[in-house]
């Protein structure tokens, strides 16, 4: 809750100087921080927004696979043919 409250104050601060109107790149800087943090928040919302979505449609739509796939080479407790031979080791 501090750290929230402390990035929050920095914020108003370079809010603050955005908002006066100063001259130089005082303002230009406080306004280039201002828009990122801004881009960077909006971005995560969205993204959070399309997680949910994406969390939802998979909980409310699942429908559970078997648990033994057709076609599966260890469905019998055998290995699978080799498509090549073993090489003969010679000393």
């Amino acid at each position: 809750m501090f750290a929230i409250t402390t990035i929050g104050a920095f914020l108003a601060a370079i809010g603050r100087v955005a908002g006066l109107g100063t001259p130089g790149n005082a303002q230009a800087m406080a306004t280039g921080v201002l828009v990122s943090v801004g881009f960077l928040a909006v971005c995560l919302a969205v993204f959070a927004i399309f997680f949910l979505i994406a969390w939802l449609v998979s909980i409310l739509w699942y429908r559970p696979a078997d648990e033994l796939v057709e076609g599966s080479p260890f469905a019998d407790d055998q290995l699978p043919p080799q498509i090549l031979p073993p090489r003969d080791r010679q000393p």
